[in-house]
């Protein structure tokens, strides 16, 4: 069990968005987003027709059953809410809808365009009797221009947005490929718009701290998703070069050594062989342990005495490294030995595989949440689920495995319910009443970033969510740095801290600038060759990460550069860190020592499996975590295929997203309760996170996820 415990009025006392009422009306589209607001701690009330919400009808259901109150989907998109009935087609229900988001600090709506229109519950109607409340619209295309009433689905968005061409198997030996593309499963769209509602509420609750403001939002899922992909994008704008599928790895322009391995029983690892060589974003010597391991089970003929590595070398070790797996069973944890070299090696888990290891059992990641067993009957009058539709006496307790955290936290930890998703209207009188009486609104800390000064604007004039508040930016790549974009995206001041003995490895990673700038790109016909690294500007996939911060040159191993350093931080709101994990307790910077220059410093770190716990030094590319978390086991054709994977750094975005999600909440925190805190998020759980469905169906029905391609 996690370590916060959260009751049902979202009243836990360490929450984040302790106090934050949230209207959800929604389904498959918008529910993601409810749940990771119900987990930051806010009241999510989700209203439902007479005859529930329509993912109440999606599978999987416990024992095969397809009733509305087994499904398996339902339970793990809904755990931590409550669950009210209002018919939206009479006066009556209008009205107490009307009545609800008067209480409410934000509406997530999800329906289609005209939909509350239609029924006089315009937004407009809602800000009138709300000024406050910050509204969002999740639609398929944007709710303008001439996609606005487009039809769309999961699969739809994930083909249109370039994700699923990045996705699929390696093509045969003359370059063809014998099967199309293959869209991750469970739902990655809707998770991807998800985190994006997520990110623009939480800086429109920041807005409204400061100003009593609310305001209209509006997310795209295609315009999300479109945003999603990794270096493909820029390496087409910069260089007009096309990228291939790779099974399990990165696509890329080129085509890299194979990445998964088949075990003797016929499962997979990922023994990562696409970074053999040293390069400048991984530095480690992977040959060297990688010969280490072959060496061990007497495998390395020879290659002791390789001091450089040829392409025929590198396919040696390659093919070497398979023979070794096939060698083994998956049970014998090969990939445990490549990360004692240093080798971002993973197992290709199953995700129930994940509930049963102790590192994710340290974490608090999932909870054994009680279900009893019913008999019902029909709905009661109310649909409260305490009358002639509820549950009968002598029930028995069945508990079930439920995903519910994405970070570990010993001050501000995830909120995680001890109930069950809600049955059908279950909260219905409950809500009404509570949500009828007078409340204390939240008022700003005056320590904070969010009170210094009014909030500058923008070029369009309107005023910046978080401008005032001062980001501490030690991130890398994707994955930590990625979150310091979307702060400063937000108005933060976001100072990157670097020094050319340690840049960030993104500054030589995809897609350079061609040495004739722009008039090159726009002269050009065909395929660009990849210019010559010959500085730190030229990186486009750099640029795209880090656009609006500030950056700083410091040498964190002089005196010098630490006492700089310090003096940033005890100005700071927030420090951003993505090093290898204990790096900074090691510098003589950890949280204790944080905590004293600030004492309401947020410190935010993230790494591939998170510091506390069993793999906390363990590697990991954004591959490597989606392997370890199930993801890659999910995507695919059937067996006997192997998995397909997503062919590219999917969690890296996902850790930016979880990291911004972090600080975006604690500074709400913060601003409201004056406390900072401490955040060790990892890349593995908020995959582990998007698994839940499949954790839910394994321990409910004792059944593993069936990899389906394309098929839904």
């Amino acid at each position: 069990m996690a370590d916060a415990v959260r009751n049902e009025g979202g009243r836990n006392e360490g929450a984040y968005l302790r106090g934050v009422r949230v209207l959800e009306l929604a389904d498959e589209t918008g529910e993601y987003a409810g749940r990771v607001l119900a987990g930051l701690g806010a009241d999510v009330v989700k209203v439902e027709p007479p005859d529930g919400e329509t993912t109440r009808r999606i599978g999987p259901f416990r024992g095969d059953v397809a009733a509305p109150e087994e499904s398996l989907h339902f339970w793990h998109y809904n755990f931590g809410k409550r669950s009210v009935v209002v018919d939206l087609d009479t006066p009556d229900g209008q009205e107490q809808f009307l009545r609800l988001a008067s209480a409410a600090d934000i509406v997530l709506d999800a329906r289609p365009r005209l939909y509350l229109a239609d029924r006089n519950l315009a937004f407009e109607r809602l800000r009138s009797a709300n000024p406050r409340l910050v509204y969002l619209r999740i639609s398929p295309f944007g709710d303008s221009g001439p996609w606005a009433d487009f039809k769309g689905s999961d699969l739809v968005h994930l083909a249109l947005g370039g994700v699923m061409m990045n996705c699929g198997y390696d093509p045969d030996s003359s370059g063809r490929y014998d099967t199309p593309p293959i869209a991750p499963q469970m739902w990655q769209a809707y998770h991807i718009a998800g985190e994006m509602s997520v990110i623009a509420l939480l800086g429109a609750l920041a807005h409204r701290l400061r100003t009593g403001e609310g305001q209209r939002l509006s997310i795209s899922i295609h315009e999300a998703v479109s945003m999603n992909t990794e270096s493909d994008l820029p390496n087409w704008i910069y260089l007009r070069q096309r990228h291939h599928r790779q099974t399990c790895r990165h696509s890329m322009p080129s085509s890299s050594l194979p990445a998964l391995a088949e075990t003797r029983d016929g499962r997979y690892l990922l023994p990562y062989k696409t970074y053999l060589r040293a390069t400048a974003t991984y530095s480690s010597d992977a040959l060297r342990g990688t010969i280490a391991v072959l060496a061990k089970h007497g495998m390395d003929e020879g290659l002791g005495k390789i001091d450089k590595l040829d392409a025929e070398t590198e396919a040696k070790v390659g093919k070497l490294v398979d023979r070794l797996a096939a060698k083994l069973d998956f049970d014998a944890d090969l990939w445990r030995e490549g990360q004692d070299h240093g080798l971002p090696w993973a197992p290709v888990r199953r995700p129930e595989e994940n509930a049963r290891d102790p590192h994710f059992i340290q974490r608090g990641i999932f909870a054994k949440v009680p279900h009893p067993s019913v008999e019902r009957g029909p709905p009661g009058p109310h649909h409260e689920m305490s009358g002639p539709g509820g549950p009968r006496s002598n029930e028995s307790d069945a508990s079930y495995t439920y995903v519910a955290a994405r970070w570990y936290s010993s001050d501000a930890p995830w909120a995680v319910s001890a109930q069950r998703p809600p049955r059908l209207g279950e909260h219905t009188h409950q809500v009404v009443e509570e949500w009828s009486a007078p409340r204390k609104v939240a008022s700003l800390s005056p320590d904070c970033g969010l009170a210094r000064g009014p909030a500058q604007s923008g070029p369009t004039g309107k005023p910046f969510a978080l401008s005032g508040v001062r980001v501490v930016d030690l991130g890398w790549m994707l994955a930590s740095a990625g979150a310091g974009r979307f702060l400063a995206a937000l108005g933060a001041e976001v100072i990157k801290v670097e020094h050319e003995s340690r840049a960030d490895g993104m500054r030589f990673g995809p897609a350079a600038c061609p040495l004739g700038g722009r008039a090159e790109r726009q002269a050009a016909t065909d395929t660009m060759p990849t210019p010559p690294r010959d500085g730190l500007n030229r990186s486009g996939s750099f640029m795209e990460i880090n656009a609006g911060k500030l950056a700083l040159s410091l040498d964190l191993k002089k005196p010098e550069g630490k006492r700089i350093l310090e003096e940033l931080i005890r100005n700071a709101d927030v420090v951003l860190e993505g090093y290898s994990p204990g790096t900074m307790d090691r510098m003589g910077l950890g949280y204790d020592r944080l905590r004293a220059i600030n004492p309401g410093i947020i410190y935010l770190k993230q790494s591939g499996f998170g510091q506390h716990g069993v793999y906390g030094r363990a590697r990991a590319f954004g591959p490597t975590a989606q392997a370890f978390s199930g993801i890659s086991d999910m995507s695919g054709l059937p067996e006997p295929r192997p998995p397909a994977g997503i062919g590219y750094s999917y969690l890296d975005w996902f850790g930016a997203y979880n990291m911004a999600t972090a600080a975006l909440a604690a500074i709400y925190r913060r601003a409201t309760t004056g406390r900072g805190c401490h955040v060790d998020a990892s890349q593995a759980e908020v995959g582990i996170f998007l698994t839940g469905t499949a954790v839910l169906d394994h321990s409910v029905n004792g059944r593993s996820w069936s990899r389906t391609g394309n098929r839904s």
